[in-house]
């Protein structure tokens, strides 16, 4: 008895060995005759080399046509081999399924429509010609799923690749380790270092390379940068200029002039999405841009957690902006900017949705931030005045107090304990700002005369950023807070068991009462194992020496801001 098909089976007529051999040989002629696809030439490029080399790395500007290229690389791949076996991913699930999978989907349709093959439909992340013939899409979180691949010909695509894990690229290299595997990373070039960077520097001899500049693309054509800075600022939508565009889905020229104007030349945004290089940021940057690149992930933000505010003021002079970051814990949930001479009105609007759940609002109070601040205050906002002019309480380290505070952002974005930042703009700033050591040792942060020799506008979203995470609440009280809500988390939940307790406070209170009890003598030992040490200028909690003001209790100091944590 004959056996019937498969769904699958019918749906794809299996190309005759000599047509086999020539889409192997030609990816690039089989997206045009056989799914009827209007490569660009950068496109075609990349196809004809995946056809010839093991491994294609291509590092591009934003909006360049990578995802679809990634697609036509797919369905030629399965087609051209009956053994073919694609695996894709990236950084993210959403980038798999809807970015790559939703290109791949979208060109499925349009070979139906075309009429030379008729794909079977992908499911989610799925499309199976046959049992061993089978594209899949694969989250990064798990290197191991990456095991077990396979096949007489394996093609892995890495898109976003800058951002896949370095255990990832490992497993590929073991998938590659038998049968004929071919490999495509692509990405924008946002992170110097990793496998993917090593492909264009220390690797570049095993991969076929390509970079996609902006200018490079259809829609730039005929406009260069030299002629793109000699227009005026704010030129309307409807401007000539910005007319061509034969390929409106691919980047546009208004765009690229907007990045021009918002981030500017240096910004190492503009050199990874506009110009399609790895950026040029120096050793003195205060933040990596892999660090910032890492924080767009989202995470669920604390429950309970109280909420934090930073609120740059500006003027409305020179286009500088209001700009108000909200954040519960380390997740970003609220960021908006105003460009008007009393911002009052729309803050408070921005704010209320939050106004029950918020513990503090930071506010720059150097210039008209003195005068935003206790109007704001009237409407019911606990707001803390933070002047970054001032001198740090730690001033053997940092040379003001924006410098102790930005360097704790710092901290942050290394750790890894901010996340939710998705404002393009706000990167920018952030990732152009540098720092540098005086003849004394401080720590001393570029001023924004600086920045603005160099071309880069007043970073009021870097500011605004840096008061959120600035905890200006003393230590004392702070400990106290924490303590209060852990009494309370353990009242809704008694099963949570009770802290260790830290009795180091107690004991330096108890010990100084006694103290004044004896009329400011040394106090008898009554607490601890060791004996009290004498008089000290060095701080208690980080080690540090304390040069300004300070918390003394007995023979102990602490700085203000360490003194209680």
């Amino acid at each position: 008895m004959r056996k019937s098909k498969t769904r699958t089976q019918g749906t794809i007529a299996k190309p005759s060995r000599s047509t086999a051999g020539s889409l192997l040989r030609d990816p690039a002629l089989f997206a045009r005759i056989v799914l009827g696809a209007d490569l660009w030439q950068a496109q075609r490029e990349i196809l004809t080399a995946l056809g010839k080399r093991s491994r294609v790395a291509v590092k591009a500007c934003h909006a360049s046509g990578k995802s679809y290229a990634i697609a036509i690389a797919v369905l030629w791949w399965l087609t051209a081999h009956r053994d073919g076996i694609v695996v894709t991913t990236a950084p993210t699930w959403l980038q798999v399924e809807k970015v790559i999978w939703g290109e791949i989907k979208s060109a499925v349709l349009r070979s139906l429509l075309y009429g030379k093959l008729k794909f079977p439909v992908p499911t989610q992340t799925e499309l199976r010609l046959g049992p061993q013939n089978y594209a899949v899409g694969l989250s990064t979180d798990d290197s191991s799923r990456f095991q077990g691949f396979h096949s007489g010909h394996v093609l892995i695509v890495l898109d976003e690749a800058p951002g896949v894990r370095a255990e990832v690229y490992e497993a590929v290299e073991g998938i590659r380790a038998g049968g004929q595997v071919r490999v495509l990373a692509l990405g924008n070039p946002t992170v110097t270092g990793g496998p993917f960077y090593g492909a264009f520097t220390a690797n570049r001899a095993s991969w076929r390379t390509f970079t996609i500049n902006a200018f490079d693309t259809p829609n730039l054509q005929g406009l260069s940068l030299e002629s793109l800075r000699l227009l005026p600022k704010g030129l309307s939508e409807n401007e000539s200029t910005f007319e061509y565009r034969p390929r409106p889905y691919l980047v546009t020229r208004r765009w690229v002039y907007e990045k021009l104007w918002e981030w500017g030349e240096d910004s190492p945004l503009w050199q990874s999405r506009v110009l399609g290089s790895f950026p040029e940021q120096s050793e003195d940057s205060l933040i990596s841009l892999r660090w910032l690149e890492a924080a767009r992930e989202s995470i669920e933000p604390p429950p309970g957690k109280k909420l934090m505010v930073g609120i740059d003021v500006a003027g409305s002079d020179g286009g500088a902006e209001t700009f108000a970051v909200v954040r519960q814990g380390g997740q970003i949930i609220a960021m908006e900017g105003w460009t008007l001479q009393d911002p009052l009105t729309e803050v408070n609007k921005f704010l209320y949705p939050f106004r029950n759940r918020i513990d503090e609002v930071n506010i720059d109070t150097i210039g008209v931030g003195l005068n935003f601040k206790p109007r704001l205050e009237a409407l019911g906002y606990p707001c803390n005045g933070v002047n970054v002019g001032e001198a740090s309480d730690d001033s053997d380290i940092y040379l003001g107090v924006k410098a102790q505070l930005y360097w704790r952002l710092r901290e942050l974005f290394e750790a890894g304990e901010i996340h939710g930042l998705t404002d393009e703009l706000a990167i920018s700033q952030l990732s152009s700002i540098r720092w540098k050591s005086n003849l004394h040792g401080k720590i001393v942060i570029e001023s924004k005369a600086d920045l603005s020799k160099r071309g880069i506008k007043s970073p009021d979203r870097a500011e605004a950023l840096m008061l959120a995470f600035a905890d200006r609440t003393p230590g004392i009280s702070r400990y106290y807070e924490e303590l209060s809500e852990a009494r309370a988390a353990r009242e809704k939940d008694p099963s949570m068991p009770e802290s260790e307790p830290d009795t180091e406070l107690a004991d330096v209170y108890e010990a100084e009462r006694r103290r004044q009890q004896n009329g400011g003598d040394a106090p008898e030992r009554t607490y601890g194992a060791d004996p009290l040490p004498g008089y000290s200028n060095i701080c208690q909690k980080c080690g540090q020496p304390i040069n300004g003001t300070g918390t003394d209790i007995g023979a102990k100091r602490w700085h203000l801001e360490c003194f209680g944590k």
